[in-house]
C-alpha cells in the first residue's frame, strides 16, 4: 500500500515494487528481507539522497560513522564498507535498478531503498 519513492521495511518478509503508468503495471522481482534483530533508527537520523540518483548518493546522519551494506534487488550483497557523515557513495558502476542500503550506526540499523536511473 505504500506510494512514496522510498519504503522502510519494518518486518521481515518478501517485498516487490509495482509501478503503474496509466493502464500498464510492472512488478519488480521479489526481495527477501531477513535481518533478524535489527533495531530500527528514527528516519530523521539518517538521510540518503538524491533518490532516484544517476551516480552518487550522499549520506547525512547524526552519527559520525556507519557501516553500509549495499544489496541488489535479488538480495545479493554488492558492497560492505565504512562511511563517515557527509560521504558520497558512488553507484556509477551499478546497473539501473533498485538497491537496498542497510545502514548501521551505534544507534541502530535502518534500511533505505535507492533507485538508480
Amino acid at each position: 500500500g505504500a506510494t512514496s519513492q522510498t519504503y522502510t521495511v519494518t518486518a521481515n518478509g518478501s517485498y516487490s515494487v509495482v509501478v503503474n503508468s496509466g493502464a500498464c503495471d510492472d512488478t519488480s522481482s521479489c526481495v527477501i528481507i531477513d535481518y533478524m534483530k535489527v533495531t530500527e533508527m528514527s528516519l530523521e537520523a539518517i538521510k540518503l539522497y538524491p533518490n532516484p540518483t544517476r551516480d552518487n548518493v550522499t549520506l547525512t546522519m547524526s552519527s559520525a560513522t556507519a557501516s553500509i551494506e549495499i544489496i541488489d534487488a535479488q538480495g545479493k550483497l554488492l558492497r560492505a564498507t565504512q562511511v563517515v557523515n557527509g560521504d558520497k557513495i558512488d553507484l556509477s558502476t551499478y546497473e539501473t535498478g533498485m538497491y537496498i542500503f542497510k545502514i548501521t550506526t551505534e544507534n541502530g540499523t535502518t534500511i533505505h531503498r535507492i533507485s538508480k536511473n
